[in-house]
């Protein structure tokens, strides 16, 4: 075998050792929770109620005729509230009922490995129209 194939099927054996041990972790992470979810999903379920309700809050308080400003904050709201309701909706997908079992807390640390990348680009749309609506309801505020 040349050397440059043996290097590159050491590299791949190592990133598979890696990414099991990954899932291995968040396996044993579900099953030792009470909840059947991994801390970062609690968290981000945390978030996504957070920006539905301060997103509601607003929905709520604002009648009438829209300056443009507020007519921006609305429309953050209702980003605000999409994106959450995504990230609710990816974070159930995740989550599962037989996560006690050792065979459930693998089947839902591969779903929570699997759909990492859309959870980390859903946060990162999240957290930016969230702060985006906190500031932009600082300004209409004064």
């Amino acid at each position: 075998m040349e050397p440059l194939a043996i290097v590159s099927l050491v590299g791949n054996i190592v990133q598979f050792i890696d990414v099991l041990g990954r899932i291995a972790n968040t396996a044993k992470e579900i099953h030792q929770s009470k909840s059947g979810r991994t801390a970062k999903i609690t968290i981000l379920q945390n978030k996504a109620h957070l920006a539905q309700d301060l997103s509601n809050r607003i929905g709520a308080f604002t009648s009438g005729t829209f300056s443009n400003n507020q007519q921006h904050l609305l429309a953050l709201a209702q980003l605000c509230v999409k994106d959450s309701e995504q990230m609710l909706d990816l974070t159930a997908r995740i989550e599962t009922t037989g996560a006690k079992s050792i065979l459930g807390s693998w089947r839902a640390a591969w779903r929570t490995h699997r759909l990492d990348e859309p959870a980390k680009e859903l946060e990162s749309r999240m957290n930016h129209s969230l702060t985006q609506l906190q500031l932009q309801y600082g300004q209409v505020a004064r």
